[in-house]
């Protein structure tokens, strides 16, 4: 399952994603919980244990965000790999 995450308040969401079938991308307003140090780290890192977690590189240079200020093990991708994902991961879900 391809999870869409857009907007990120609660860890609990976190918790929900995590299984070895699925596959997590942070849009908007979500990348600003991506940085080390953030009060959502230590959940992220043990949803990347089992999920892989995307962001797209366009989200992040439109906020100004840096790869190198992200917790490491996120994936940053552009919107051609994001195409292939949405093809190749049925269903879809969508986290405002």
């Amino acid at each position: 399952m391809l999870h869409l995450v857009f907007n990120l308040s609660d860890v609990s969401l976190l918790r929900r994603l995590q299984s070895p079938d699925s596959v997590v991308v942070f849009f908007d307003n979500a990348v600003a919980s991506l940085f080390e140090k953030s009060l959502f780290e230590t959940t992220l890192i043990d949803l990347m244990c089992l999920t892989p977690c995307y962001v797209l590189n366009e989200d992040l240079a439109c906020r100004g965000i840096k790869k190198e200020n992200l917790i490491k093990g996120i994936i940053c991708i552009n919107y051609t790999e994001l195409v292939h994902m949405t093809i190749n991961q049925t269903p879809i879900c969508t986290w405002n």
